[in-house]
């Protein structure tokens, strides 16, 4: 839903995610899932959904262009698009805007991401500068901006930690002492108190641009992946990383070996998503089901909705005048993703198709995105 799907091949350069990591977290108890072998091909999702939800966002006194990154709390949503963060209600009401734009002590110019702090009731920011920026859910008051003690490499997600603490994801791996790192753990001051996911010399990582790496799933659980074929998806529950699930996309996943041993590896990242293998896999969870989604060839979208043992899959065409669907959150029983009219007439994707043909849902020229919320019945 970020932009037209002809675009992906020419920001390819921006969004290749990672090969061969090497993390310290524990995934001993990770459970393999095979996702081609644990669901069908499926292009009637009518059979499957069994409730569905449009959450028309009020126009009057604000505009949503598009978000990036859907956040849920309590009875309230948040959209966060780069530089802004806008809450709603589950009616779809306007609350506030949270945040500035600007150079004071409680602005910032643009975010890298967001994540809540549930037991604190916290909207959590990370800056282009490498600070974290706190604001209070409820009423979007700013409570501190705090410098995380590193320099250099750009944070491209966090997690929240217990007792205010955050953990802070780079595709480009920081570097300490003699070792690099994808995952560093701060305290609520900003000072590194643990460091996992160690990085190989050898690995090739670009952050994925269009598409967060970190994803809220229930309970406000969040969900991080960044290789490049089958892979590991890492859960933060309750202030605690872990692995999750292993990916599996068997011989269908494009080889951890893409780049290795080529000079220069830049030079493959069109071929990689032009490659019918799959890559850049990235997943969430409600309490009963998990969601992948994932590039085919030529950029088209896999979506995977499993139990773990069967499940449904489905196929956004790159060709597709619609850009392909991604779902940006879920809760206890539902997924969110937001609903941007583009050649709705026209579009083949399974999801809005379905979106369509059941709620007739139709946007007039000033009216904002819509939530859709879907409960599936695997």
């Amino acid at each position: 839903i970020f932009m037209k799907p002809l675009y992906f091949i020419s920001i390819a350069i921006l969004a290749l995610s990672c090969s061969n990591p090497k993390s310290i977290i524990s995934e001993t108890d990770a459970k393999k899932i095979d996702l081609f072998g644990s669901t069908k091909k499926v292009d009637n999702l009518s059979p499957y959904i069994d409730d569905i939800s449009v959450i028309r966002l009020e126009a009057n006194t604000v505009i949503v262009p598009t978000a990036s990154k859907i956040l849920t709390l309590d009875d309230k949503i948040f959209l966060f698009y780069g530089s802004e963060i806008l809450e709603f209600d589950q009616k779809g009401n306007y609350c506030h805007t949270i945040g500035k734009i600007g150079n004071g002590p409680e602005e910032f110019i643009h975010l890298g991401d967001v994540c809540v702090d549930s037991k604190r009731k916290e909207i959590i920011g990370v800056t282009s500068k490498n600070e974290i920026i706190r604001y209070n859910s409820t009423n979007g008051s700013f409570i501190k901006k705090t410098k995380l003690d590193i320099s250099g490499n750009t944070v491209d997600g966090i997690l929240p930690l217990k007792n205010g603490g955050i953990a802070a994801y780079f595709s480009n791996p920081y570097k300490i002492e003699d070792k690099e790192y994808r995952l560093l753990h701060f305290n609520e001051d900003g000072k590194i108190v643990n460091k996992s996911m160690e990085a190989k010399d050898s690995d090739f990582c670009i952050s994925m641009s269009f598409k967060p790496s970190v994803f809220q799933g229930y309970d406000n659980s969040y969900f991080l992946s960044y290789e490049f074929g089958s892979c590991y998806s890492y859960i933060d529950k309750d202030g605690e990383i872990n692995s999750s699930f292993y990916m599996d996309f068997g011989s269908k996943g494009l080889s951890k070996d893409y780049f290795k041993d080529v000079s220069d590896p830049w030079m493959l990242v069109g071929d990689a998503f032009e490659d019918k293998r799959i890559k850049c896999p990235t997943s969430l969870m409600t309490k009963n089901n998990i969601y992948v989604s994932a590039f085919g060839e030529n950029s088209s979208v896999w979506n995977f909705i499993t139990d773990g043992e069967k499940g449904i899959r489905w196929q956004s065409s790159s060709a597709d005048p619609v850009p392909p669907v991604f779902f940006l959150a879920a809760d206890k029983d539902y997924y969110y993703f937001l609903y941007l009219e583009y050649g709705h007439s026209e579009t083949t994707d399974p999801l809005k198709r379905y979106v369509i043909d059941k709620t007739g849902l139709e946007l007039k020229d000033n009216d904002n995105p819509a939530v859709i919320k879907v409960k599936f019945k695997i």
